[in-house]
């Protein structure tokens, strides 16, 4: 499988899989799952779309801190207020 030939990585480069239209298919999930591990990302799969929020919010905060999370709320509450109008 292609994921165990992935180097370590570098200089803080973290993926954050997100996995849309999941399968079921165990090889696929192990994909994306290894994808986000290998880097230390996160996966998410858009079966929980519920969490996209939150999942959002917490890379933000944990990738620049407190200040660079208050600006990422407001831009993604400007959209979904566009989104649904």
């Amino acid at each position: 499988m292609l994921m165990h030939r992935l180097p370590p990585p570098t200089q803080g480069c973290r993926i954050y899989a997100v996995q849309c239209g999941a399968s079921g298919e165990e090889e696929e999930d192990r994909f994306w799952q290894t994808l986000a591990y290998k880097t230390y990302g996160h996966h998410l799969s858009l079966t929980s779309f519920s969490n996209v929020f939150d999942f959002i919010m917490a890379i933000a905060y944990k990738e620049q801190g407190a200040e660079q999370l208050e600006v990422t709320c407001k831009v993604i509450r400007f959209l979904l207020i566009s989104w649904f109008r």
